[in-house]
């Protein structure tokens, strides 16, 4: 995944997290000066893949057994796969590897869910699962196998 969809997730996981009351002439002064000022207006094109994400993260959060960590998804457009990202406790790969095993097999309701919204089927090769610890990732799996961080 390309270094602007982790920085989509961090921002998603940001949103978990609700900020301290501030006035308005401080949330000004805290704005971000690398991107232009959000015109919540403006149109945008939303694809299917993003629609399916969205909805993905709001039932892993609704169902709270499916996850022990904080989770999001998100489309990676570039990968055309929806991208499950744990942001879970467990430091060791053995633990990781498990936190996204038990994720996989909470995920079929889910695809069945989504897919129902959209009138699509779903298939896990459509999905991606990263767990990261410490704000570092420590393993992906995608397309039948487990890719370890820095490999």
């Amino acid at each position: 995944m390309k270094r602007s969809g982790l920085l989509l997730a961090a921002c998603l996981l940001a949103l978990l997290v609700p900020p301290p009351a501030c006035t308005a002439q401080e949330s000004e002064a805290m704005a971000t000066t690398e991107y232009p000022r959000a015109t919540l207006s403006k149109p945008y094109a939303a694809t299917l893949g993003d629609l399916i994400a969205l909805n993905t993260s709001e039932l892993i959060t609704s169902f709270k057994s499916m996850s022990d960590a904080p989770t999001i998804a998100i489309y990676d457009r570039d990968a055309k796969k929806i991208v499950i990202i744990q942001y879970g406790s467990r430091s060791s790969l053995d633990g990781a590897k498990k936190g996204i095993d038990d994720m996989r097999k909470s995920m079929g309701s889910i695809m069945q869910i989504v897919g129902g919204v959209y009138k699509v089927a779903i298939a896990e090769a459509d999905f991606g699962y990263i767990y990261s610890h410490d704000g570092k990732e420590l393993v992906r799996w995608e397309d039948g196998k487990y890719t370890v961080a820095g490999e």
